[in-house]
């Protein structure tokens, strides 16, 4: 979609760097717009509207949008916003701009738990976000390859057409798997993914990955074994009550896993 843009949510957690460079090495890649954004509490009825470009939340966004120069980002492209407000609320109806979301995987009130705290506004936005999330949860290393967890779903079919679209991370070769025995039809459906993404320049590898447990499980081992550097994968395609309530398998990948994963709903 035309004007829309990379967007990095921007608040108090360490997080907030990591974001940035990600996002930042996202927008050096596909030469789109980035947008340094926050959400924050309402100011006080009393607070004086000449000091707004004063606040700390403004002089944090100010941090982050020399970070961004610094990481090689065109002035021309960068830009910050500031709203407040419910995050989710904002963030949806802000939906229409967005290209690709980037947060952090655990935000300034889940920072100081434990490590396999996850975010609540990451679940909420996954849900209902119908626009790309990368999810960060460690500082920036510049990624040497990457991985599509495949399930020949609609979603998993949507993301492959909009990795095609946008063409993140064309310069580092593509793992492209399916979980589970290769039949005909699931063949068909793996051979489709993989010519669409070399078509728009990808550097695809494709394979079935097999192995007992769970599907995040064996995902969790391949991206182990291949040293995979970054993530995309569709988010809670099981929509069950139970997940809904439990947990899921995409709940459970960001636990596990440090890398970036792109999700897409």
């Amino acid at each position: 979609m035309e004007n829309t843009k990379v967007v990095a949510c921007i608040d108090q957690s360490t997080y907030s760097a990591y974001v940035t460079d990600y996002a930042a090495w996202i927008t050096n890649s596909i030469h789109k717009p980035l947008e340094l954004f926050h959400i924050g509490d309402y100011p006080p009825l009393n607070a004086p509207t000449d000091t707004a470009q004063k606040t700390p939340r403004r002089k944090l966004l100010n941090i982050y949008y020399e970070r961004a120069l610094e990481k090689g980002v065109d002035p021309s492209l960068l830009q910050i916003h500031e709203e407040y407000g419910s995050f989710k609320e904002k963030v949806i109806r802000y939906e229409d701009n967005i290209d690709l979301l980037v947060m952090g995987r655990r935000g300034e009130n889940t920072e100081k738990k434990h490590q396999d705290a996850i975010g609540k506004s990451i679940q909420k936005i996954l849900r209902v976000l119908h626009k790309p999330v990368l999810t960060v949860a460690e500082e920036f290393k510049t990624p040497q390859n990457s991985m599509l967890a495949f399930s020949g779903s609609e979603i998993s079919k949507r993301l492959v057409k909009h990795l095609a679209q946008e063409k993140y991370c064309l310069s580092i070769p593509l793992y492209l798997v399916m979980s589970g025995k290769p039949t005909n039809e699931r063949q068909k459906e793996l051979d489709w993914a993989h010519q669409i993404l070399e078509n728009a320049g990808y550097n695809v590898i494709s394979s079935f990955i097999l192995g007992g447990g769970t599907i995040e499980d064996t995902i969790i081992r391949t991206v182990q074994e291949q040293c995979i550097d970054i993530l995309f994968m569709s988010a809670f395609e099981n929509n069950s009550l139970y997940n809904l309530i439990f947990g899921s398998k995409t709940v459970d990948l960001l636990r596990y896993l440090n890398i970036p994963i792109l999700h897409l709903h």
